[in-house]
């Protein structure tokens, strides 16, 4: 199937096609949430997704961990 309007800037994509460019934008958001001091609301915004709630799938579906839990893991690893 394609990504529906929901998906932001996905839209019209195939799953496939899309992946790349999802996996991407997700190691944006990681230098992103590597600052406790930018709300994770505001990273989704900053990234390109529609809402946080799609950013939070997204991380769900791609990483297997929540935007926060994926925070926590990057400060406690220096930001790595």
């Amino acid at each position: 199937g394609r990504h529906t309007d929901y998906a932001g800037k996905y839209a019209g994509l195939k799953t496939d096609e899309s992946n790349p460019v999802i996996l991407a934008d997700m190691k944006e958001n990681g230098s992103l949430l590597a600052s406790e001091e930018i709300p994770v609301d505001e990273v989704a915004a900053k990234s390109n997704f529609k809402s946080a709630a799609a950013m939070r799938g997204a991380f769900r579906k791609y990483l297997q961990t929540t935007p926060v839990n994926y925070r926590k893991q990057l400060i406690k690893h220096g930001g790595k």
